[in-house]
């Protein structure tokens, strides 16, 4: 009983070895940096640490909901980005209120969400194909005319 125990905790080392290695690196961290750092842990800083992830935390929270009440659709994270940059674009680059992107990115998140899986699968295979030919590559006009291939068929 007891090998069988351990050789079950040894495997359990083994298969986590990466993750266990990156949580005694940050609590070594957490012990040392506030030591030398006399701001990290001040109010100021934690409450700056905790209002810049404060946006990523409603996120995860909302993708938790959708997998818990079983709408279990890994394009969940893809409607997410694509809403956030459709609702950040309408702010930054045509001046509308806050407001109004807030309302685009919710619109495009319901739009992109109740599309047919067929045509998500279409675009993410486009998503797919235009990450092969990354923009550095100088082919921007190959990308847009495969693009508009992609929306005139």
């Amino acid at each position: 009983m007891f090998e069988q125990s351990r050789k079950g905790i040894v495997k359990y080392f083994k298969d986590n070895l990466g993750i266990l290695i990156a949580l005694v690196g940050m609590i070594v961290f957490l012990f040392i940096w506030p030591t030398t750092h006399a701001t990290f842990l001040t109010p100021t800083n934690i409450f700056n640490v905790l209002r810049q992830s404060a946006s990523n935390l409603m996120l995860a929270c909302g993708m938790t909901m959708v997998i818990i009440l079983g709408g279990i659709d890994l394009s969940v994270g893809s409607i997410i980005a694509m809403s956030g940059c459709f609702a950040a674009g309408a702010v930054v680059w045509h001046g509308m209120p806050e407001i109004v992107g807030l309302l685009i990115g919710i619109l495009s998140g319901i739009l992109f969400g109740r599309m047919k899986k067929e045509n998500r699968r279409k675009i993410t295979d486009l998503r797919h194909e235009l990450h092969m030919y990354p923009e550095l590559s100088m082919q921007e006009r190959e990308m847009a005319e495969r693009i508009k291939r992609f929306l005139t068929d």
